[in-house]
């Protein structure tokens, strides 16, 4: 009889454990890297954010990038949530931008648009998180677009390599309604 109560106490227990319960989800390092671009430079675009959210199988979650003028938007990510964690995230949506990015949506000394990612579940969006996205040529500078990194962050951050700076600012928050 003893050991009915601790084998059934034994299965509640590792059943409860193997429940994705709400956490803290790190999203960094994670590269998209276009091959072929119209100005023929390698952009890694490192996208480090942090969502709280519940691990559940179903979730979908969207990358995407929409012009200032909102005319236009493309879907850089679209992947589903599994429980195996932050590797699979990253595996999900390593891919590589348009290759005429560049071309395309680049502008100089003004925002460009917006990237933004969305947490999907049953049809209701409960996460939402926009960064505004411009680019920056430095007076008098004549590099040729060899290599530019951007970095999206939660905060306002920005980097310089070959004369080009990337700035982004956080806009947005979330929303979780099926958890309240």
């Amino acid at each position: 009889m003893v050991w009915l109560v601790f084998l059934a106490g034994f299965v509640v227990g590792f059943s409860l454990a193997c429940i994705p319960f709400s956490s803290q989800i790190q999203l960094d390092q994670v590269y998209f890297a276009p091959r072929n671009s119209n100005f023929g430079e390698d952009i890694d675009v490192e996208i480090r954010v942090s969502i709280s959210s519940v691990l559940q199988n179903g979730h979908q979650w969207v990358l995407s990038f929409e012009k200032i003028d909102k005319q236009e938007k493309l879907v850089i990510g679209n992947f589903a949530t599994v429980a195996a964690g932050v590797g699979a995230y990253r595996a999900a949506i390593r891919t590589a931008l348009p290759h005429d990015f560049q071309s395309r949506f680049v502008a100089e000394n003004r925002v460009v648009g917006f990237i933004t990612l969305e947490g999907v579940y049953s049809g209701q969006v409960f996460l939402k998180r926009s960064w505004k996205v411009k680019k920056i040529i430095q007076q008098g500078a004549n590099r040729s677009l060899d290599t530019v990194k951007k970095i999206i962050d939660t905060r306002k951050s920005s980097i310089e390599r070959n004369s080009i700076q990337w700035s982004a600012e956080s806009e947005g928050g979330q929303i979780n309604p099926f958890l309240t």
